[in-house]
């Protein structure tokens, strides 16, 4: 058995809102796939809301907005402790970790100089079995 492996996508964000529809990534399923999305923001303090994919021929994973701090080494602490978080509330209370798909937004929004970060829009799914 080998690692996690990790995975990832671009959303074009400017076509959802053409389309006047919340942005989301597919990712086809296997049959025996069992996966954990990320429905609401992972963040420190707050619950997570988690979906259980075990059915159907894809999962489909909603973008969701962050707020992350323009600093570099801000904005990588944040992603970081983001990524650790999502990954422990799964693990502990799921199972084994056997991929990490993460679907990302851009363009990413500056918010300068009315607020001192970016925002951004992440999907974030989990495979289990």
């Amino acid at each position: 058995m080998g690692g996690i492996e990790f995975t990832y996508a671009w959303a074009n964000l400017e076509k959802y809102a053409q389309q006047g529809r919340d942005p989301v990534g597919i990712i086809p399923r296997g049959a025996q796939e069992e996966w954990q999305v990320a429905m609401s923001p992972i963040e420190f303090g707050k619950t997570t809301e988690w979906a259980w994919v075990r059915d159907g021929d894809a999962v489909y994973v909603p973008l969701v907005p962050y707020l992350v701090a323009t600093g570099p080494a801000e904005a990588f602490a944040f992603l970081l402790a983001t990524g650790v978080l999502g990954g422990i509330q799964v693990n502990m209370t799921r199972g084994q970790v056997r991929r990490i798909h993460l679907i990302r937004g851009r363009p990413v929004e500056d918010l300068r100089p009315q607020t001192e970060a970016f925002r951004f829009w992440a999907g974030l799914a989990i495979r289990i079995h």
